[in-house]
């Protein structure tokens, strides 16, 4: 059971409830009456932990029993849902990780995906000999220095096409367009909406299933809004929810074949 207790200094607290209006430092700013009621933070640094309401919504105080739940942060960013709505696979599974499935065993989980390759499936070259003829001896020339860097002479932690750009992950991130970095990078993983605590990105890829791009580091994944630039509120989770799949992998992509994304996802671990 959980303990809480109040503290008349900000500063001091771990929690902060505040009413608030349009932009009011975190970077998800409120609309005025309607929409967007509220929002809340995973627990962190700074404004982790905190709840913060739109003060511009008509809220009403009224007395609830003991035993009704006085104001559930299930989902702490409150979207508006369209009649078509559905609710998408990692949702489903992660709900049903919390309470249970309706009908147990009924979906099937995610198994990552192990391509089986065999001999036969390659054609056969014999190898031709050409007997040696010598030559002519010359001094080596030495080659002009390269001005161009030895691109793969490095590492990274992660690398990922993303809406036709490549993103590499070390610490920050950049994004390039082509063979060069677009201008303002590397940026800290921050400006991606992750807490101070996320220091690597293991991997990142494009679900073909609902093409949202997802982000994996340690034993935790993230979901990236297309709209916001960032990643939604109601993340990290945990990766046990991706089934068979370990925790601290090394990348992770969406399997394509003949030009048509399938639901298939390699991942890789050392």
């Amino acid at each position: 059971m959980l303990s809480f207790k109040y503290e008349r200094r900000p500063s001091d607290a771990d929690i902060v409830i505040s009413f608030l209006s349009g932009q009011h430092g975190d970077d998800y700013p409120f609309d005025g009456d309607g929409d967007i009621l509220a929002h809340a933070f995973f627990p962190g640094e700074g404004i982790g932990g905190d709840v913060h309401f739109d003060a511009d919504e008509i809220w009403l105080k009224s007395k609830q029993n003991e035993d009704e739940v006085v104001g559930s942060l299930m989902f702490p960013y409150y979207q508006t849902v369209p009649e078509d709505f559905k609710l998408p696979y990692d949702d489903t599974v992660g709900i049903q990780q919390l309470y249970g499935a309706r009908y147990p065993n009924k979906w099937a989980p995610l198994t990552p995906f192990v391509p089986n390759f065999h001999p036969s499936d390659f054609p056969s070259i014999t190898p031709s000999y050409q007997p040696h003829k010598p030559g002519a001896t010359r001094k080596p020339r030495p080659e002009p220095p390269s001005h161009i860097p030895e691109t793969c002479n490095t590492n990274f932690d992660a690398v990922s096409s993303i809406r036709s750009e490549i993103f590499v992950f070390k610490g920050k991130y950049w994004v390039f367009n082509g063979h060069e970095p677009e201008n303002g990078y590397p940026r800290p993983l921050m400006n991606l909406g992750f807490s101070r605590d996320v220091k690597k990105i293991d991997a990142a890829m494009i679900w073909g299933h609902n093409g949202k791009t997802y982000f994996f580091s340690g034993n935790q994944y993230w979901r990236f809004d297309e709209k916001t630039q960032k990643v939604e509120l109601d993340y990290p989770r945990d990766m046990a929810i991706w089934k068979g799949v370990p925790y601290d992998i090394d990348a992770a992509f969406t399997w394509t074949k003949n030009g048509l994304r399938q639901e298939r996802i390699l991942i890789y671990t050392e």
